[in-house]
């Protein structure tokens, strides 16, 4: 967990496997075909829930490259 290559690919895994999960329930909830100002709120909630995974996920793997402990 201290290589370089690995937290690369976490991070990028990370991102894949997020925008994958998260695009793939954006375009179930528009197939129950919501108004469309509910449909910029589910986008926009999505992305920020996205990001903030992405960020927790980014900075889990930075302290595994740190060799910190985390308690």
């Amino acid at each position: 967990s201290q290589s370089l290559f690995f937290l690369v690919t976490y991070v990028l895994l990370l991102g894949a496997a997020l925008f994958h999960g998260f695009y793939g329930l954006r375009n179930v909830l528009f197939e129950l075909d919501p108004a469309a100002p509910l449909k910029k709120t589910i986008s926009w909630g999505l992305i920020l829930i996205g990001l903030g995974l992405f960020i927790i996920g980014g900075w889990a793997a930075w302290i595994s490259f740190q060799g910190a402990v985390v308690v």
